[in-house]
């Protein structure tokens, strides 16, 4: 009897995990099989990861630029009100820009 060059699904996948060796015992097989879907398992895993960590990263960085950018805006505003006090008491405008840390054209413009 002629043996089917068809193969069934079963038949495919046991020659793919034993490259062709059809001779291997069925523990064989269904170890390689097992250190296949860990393998699967262990990248989608460490891509998951990989990912999570990512965007927790984003967001802790945008969170902490964020607070930093809050705090410099919020600094030199004060050093315009201050500036401005100054200003108003008739202090030079060198000495103002010296303590303040603004340019003279911030202050000029005051």
């Amino acid at each position: 009897m002629k043996r089917s060059h068809h193969y069934s699904e079963n038949d495919q996948l046991i020659s793919e995990l034993t490259g062709g060796e059809i001779n291997m015992g069925i523990l064989e097989i269904v170890r390689m099989q097992d250190r296949r879907d860990g393998r699967l398992e262990g990248k989608l895993e460490g891509k998951l990861e990989g990912k999570l960590e990512g965007r927790l990263e984003g967001k802790l960085e945008g969170k902490l630029e964020g607070k930093l950018e809050g705090r410099l805006e919020g600094q030199h505003e004060a050093a315009l009100k201050i500036a401005a006090e100054l200003k108003k008491e008739g202090l030079t405008v060198d000495f103002i820009a010296k303590t303040t840390k603004l340019s003279l054209e911030e202050i000029a413009s005051l």
